[in-house]
Parts: C-alpha cells; structure tokens; sequence
C-alpha cells in the first residue's frame, strides 16, 4: 500500500473497527439469527489505467456470464440494541470472445482478433458491530436507525488469456484483509409482518480505493423467528493502488431466508 494523505484516517478506521469487533462478547447476545441468500447481480469489471489511457471494459470485452451469488449471514442480537453480522458471499465469472480491438490488461496487449478468454473470481467476508441511535415501537415490532463500524475482507482472483499463436496469460490474484467501513441503517416496520431494512456501508481513503455497499430490502415475516427477504443490493470495489485501477460494479435483485434460534 501506497502512502499518502489518507493514511491517518485509513490507520484511525482500521483501529476503531478491530476495538469495538474485538470487545464484542458473543455469549451474551439475547438472539441468534441465521440467513442464506440468493443474489443475481450483474457484473461489471473495468481497469482505468494503461497505455492506452482508456477505461477497458472486461466485461463487455469477454462477455462475461452473469454468475448468481449464494451468501450466508449470521447474526448477534444483544439486548442492548446492538448487533453483530458476519457475512459471506461467492461469485465466480468467466467468458470467451474474440477481440474487437487491442486490449491492454496487466502491461500485456492482446490484439484485435485474437481469441481470449477471462475468468474474474471474488470472496467477500464481512463483519459489523451496529450501534443503535434510535429505537422505537411501531406495530407490534421494534424499529431502529443505527450506525456501524466493520472490517471487510476480500480474496480476488482474474485472469486474462489468448488462445491460438500467442497463447500469452495474465492472471492477478490478491487477498485484503482489515479494511474498516462505516455506515448508516434504518429498519422500518410497515406492519406486523412486513419490515423495510436501508443499509449503506463503505469507505474511501485517497491512494487506496474505495468500497461501497447499499441495500433496500423488505422482509415478511412467517411467525416471529422465520422470514423471507427480497431487495435490491449494490457493492462496488475500486482498488485505486493497483496497477490497472481494477474496479468491480455488482447490482441487481437478491432473496433471502433467514430463521432466528
């Protein structure tokens, strides 16, 4: 990692992440809840630096298989009105083409017409340690704004390969572990068994990128420890101190199921 003006803040955030995940005692937590989800998002992996001082666009290029995410998330409800969630989520895309021009990635240039194919492989683990800063009774449920703190890791795999003459292969691989966010979340009771849940979370640190995730998602509720969840997510990674600029843009719909013990 590059140094630069945003090191202090990176340094603070990472400091304020460990302590109140480090604090976090799970054998007093009130509840426990467990969900699996589904999410069909849509990616999009581009690389902003080169010689050719263009964005590159590696999913059009290739493109790219939409592949859907299974992700799990557990948390830890404490009577307080705080939280702990632990997430993790999979995605895996590939693609074949031939080029339609001369495409620079990872300081090799695959020519026009030349048949390629890309791989892009992406872990995410996540925790947050959510702090209530309201909380108020509204339809037989509990509802409550609140602000997080969380670290993110991420294990991120790509690869860029000609089949034919050249047979020339890129590949990049990098795992990042403790990078802190911060965030905002809201949920909403609209009834009995329907809750709105608005959740945003990120960073961005100048010379290392930034991270942003966000979510709108409305649950219904079967009894008072099973629910059903559809929403819309979007997480957007941005590695700024990489040699290309890598940038990931995953969105779309997301279902979830989820039962609390």
């Amino acid at each position: 990692m590059r140094s630069g003006n945003g090191k202090p803040l990176l340094i603070i955030l990472v400091l304020l992440s460990i302590f109140l995940i480090v604090r976090a005692d799970i054998s007093t937590a009130t509840d426990f809840s467990a969900e699996i989800f589904y999410w069909d998002p849509d990616n999009d992996l581009t690389s902003e630096a080169g010689r050719f001082g263009r964005e590159v666009n590696l999913t059009n290029i290739l493109g790219f298989s939409d592949d859907s995410v299974l992700g799990l998330r557990l948390r830890w409800i404490y009577g307080s009105g705080t939280n702990m969630t632990f997430e993790y989520l999979s995605t895996d895309n590939s693609g074949s083409k031939r080029l339609k021009k001369d495409v620079e990635w990872e300081d090799e240039i695959y020519p026009i017409d030349s048949l390629v194919t890309g791989t892009f492989e992406l872990d995410q683990f996540g925790i947050d340690w959510e702090f209530p800063l309201r909380e108020y009774d509204m339809n037989k449920r509990k509802g409550r704004i609140y602000w997080l703190a969380g670290i993110r890791g991420y294990r991120i795999s790509a690869s860029l390969e000609e089949v034919g003459n050249l047979n020339t292969r890129r590949e990049f691989k990098d795992t990042l572990w403790g990078i802190p966010v911060i965030g905002l979340g809201f949920d909403w009771p609209v009834s009995r068994v329907l809750n709105l849940n608005f959740y945003f979370s990120g960073v961005s640190v100048e010379d290392y990128g930034y991270i942003y995730d966000g979510r709108a998602v409305m649950a219904y509720y079967f009894s008072d420890r099973t629910y059903l969840s559809i929403g819309y997510r979007n997480v957007v990674i941005k590695a700024k101190d990489s040699g290309d600029f890598a940038r990931t843009d995953l969105d779309g719909l997301y279902a979830s199921v989820g039962y609390s013990f």
